[in-house]
């Protein structure tokens, strides 16, 4: 009896010990190949009705916002998501008014503008012009920005939001656009240089938004538009307080804005609608990457709602660096790398299934993963995303010229 029960002991263990080690079996299992970036030809994501749950949101991620495969991937995944699945929302890690606005006035507006307004300069390259011309052309499409960084309201959008509370009250469209003019030159500055003048300038727009809000809500001109574009700027004012003294600190905050804004924006404006989600891996894993992000976006979404958490990776090729975007060779990833294994499947583009992993599998072990800009940080791919897309090779994106 003794020998037996040792026995069993010894295979128990041995498995443990063969499962925890890598298995290429195990990764071809889990992988099915994407044949095409840009094709129109939509047979090669027909898998993802099998692969993931298509009642709930998708969350597309990067591991960098400067690699252009990643971008013309997640486009032809939009198109096929909105034309095959009925997605119809697309929710950026991007400023709300602008976003809200081109949503609005895509007609008047031409595929440049609407990129040069609506996302920040990181994406305003060729791969997301063709999204931008995609949206104009389909109007059942929505878009809508989570961020709380609102530091570049365009003019148009201004104009709109005073045109809408002169109409009812000429004094507090005043007041309004004098805020507004404040709040913009403030943003102007480095957050990690600031004054103490700045600090005091900063507390001031605030204080001005608090009350601007409620001489709107007394004059009843408190929309939610109106009011959640205000409390966004607040918003912005508190994140941009908190950069100097606590980067870690400051995101934390910025990323617990951005998963209440996903779920005020899609409780209020788009309630029956499923949405993709685009963003850093950073923003939408369902767990804190790197002690610089003590709590992503995902993981307080996580504890409220279910979602598809889809991270994007690279073993090699050329990434965007800086504000020029040098084109830089992505780092050859070791064996301490996700990356370094993902590889071994020989796909050029494969998603890559972390569903159901055995508490014993290689999978559930952590690994660093590259972060082209920010360094490295650290997953337990089964616990992080429901998958990842790995591409063996990238090239960084092409910046346009948009004036």
């Amino acid at each position: 009896m003794r020998l037996y029960f040792l026995l069993l002991f010894i295979l128990f263990i041995t498995n443990c010990f063969t499962q925890d080690k890598f298995s290429k079996a195990d990764l071809l299992a889990r992988s099915t190949p994407i044949k095409s970036i840009t094709s129109t030809d939509f047979s090669d994501l027909t898998f993802l009705k099998s692969k993931i749950d298509t009642s709930l949101p998708i969350f597309l991620g990067e591991s960098s916002h400067t690699i252009g495969d990643y971008n013309r991937l997640r486009v032809k995944m939009i198109k096929y998501l909105h034309e095959q699945l009925n997605y119809n929302v697309i929710a950026f890690e991007a400023p709300f008014a602008n976003l809200k606005y081109v949503s609005e006035n895509r007609n008047n507006l031409t595929a440049e503008k609407i990129l040069k307004m609506g996302l920040y300069y990181i994406w305003r390259t060729d791969d997301l012009l063709d999204l931008m011309n995609y949206l104009k052309s389909n109007p059942k499409l929505q878009i809508m920005g989570i961020d709380c960084q609102e530091s570049n309201i365009d003019s148009l959008v201004i104009s709109a939001y005073t045109s809408k509370i002169e109409s009812e009250n000429r004094q507090l469209a005043r007041q309004y656009v004098h805020l507004l003019n404040r709040f913009k030159i403030l943003m102007k500055s480095n957050p990690f240089e600031y004054s103490s003048n700045n600090l005091f300038e900063n507390q001031q727009v605030i204080q001005q938004i608090d009350s601007l809000q409620k001489l709107l809500l007394n004059n009843n001109l408190a929309d939610f538009d109106l009011q959640f574009h205000l409390q966004n700027l607040k918003n912005n004012c508190v994140n941009y307080a908190m950069f100097k003294p606590v980067f870690s600190k400051a995101n934390q905050y910025r990323d617990s804005v951005m998963a209440e804004n996903y779920l005020t924006l899609t409780g209020n404006l788009f309630p029956n609608e499923k949405v993709i989600v685009w963003g850093h891996n950073a923003h939408l894993s369902k767990k804190s990457m790197d002690k610089e992000y003590p709590k992503s976006m995902g993981e307080f979404l996580s504890q409220k709602i279910k979602f598809n958490a889809i991270g994007l990776y690279a073993y090699g090729g050329t990434y965007g660096y800086g504000f020029e975007y040098e084109n830089r060779a992505i780092k050859k990833p070791s064996k301490k790398y996700l990356e370094y294994y993902i590889h071994k499947n020989d796909f050029e583009i494969s998603y890559v299934d972390f569903k159901n992993i055995p508490v014993n599998s290689w999978f559930n072990k952590s690994f660093k993963t590259l972060d082209t800009r920010h360094g490295v940080m650290s997953i337990t791919p089964g616990s992080f995303f429901d998958a990842v897309i790995f591409f063996q090779h990238v090239e960084a994106s092409k910046y346009l010229n948009l004036k």
